[in-house]
């Protein structure tokens, strides 16, 4: 998951992750001139994935609370996402549980708080 938008007037593309620094494809090369670049971030993707974020970790928490199937992994679509989880199967009165007990604390309005923590 990653932002889009425009760097100097060019569309970013795709950003790939160079482990000591962060790489930005764009759809044309930059023009060579010395000095700043402006960016700009496509606010309605940003948004987008914001809300998917915040639902995905709800609902991760949500099935392992309820049958301690732990998130695997996750991708996050324009169209489409998926939630990977640790189990070979997921009745559907499983998922009408989950997605019940989800819309619940949704409706419980409570607050989101952000946080970093160190990976160790």
């Amino acid at each position: 998951m990653f932002d889009t938008g425009t760097l100097s007037g060019r569309r970013v593309v795709d950003v790939i992750d160079e482990d000591s620094r962060i790489a930005h494809l764009l759809d044309a090369p930059l023009a060579q001139t010395a000095g700043a670049v402006e960016g700009h971030v496509d606010w309605t993707r940003r948004f987008d994935h914001m809300q998917q974020h915040t639902g995905q970790h709800l609902l991760s928490a949500v099935l392992e609370d309820l049958f301690g199937w732990k998130t695997v992994s996750v991708h996050f679509g324009d169209a489409t996402s998926t939630l990977d989880v640790n189990t070979n199967a997921a009745p559907p009165s499983s998922l009408d549980t989950a997605e019940d007990r989800a819309n619940q604390l949704i409706a419980e309005n409570r607050a989101v708080t952000v946080s970093f923590e160190d990976a160790a």
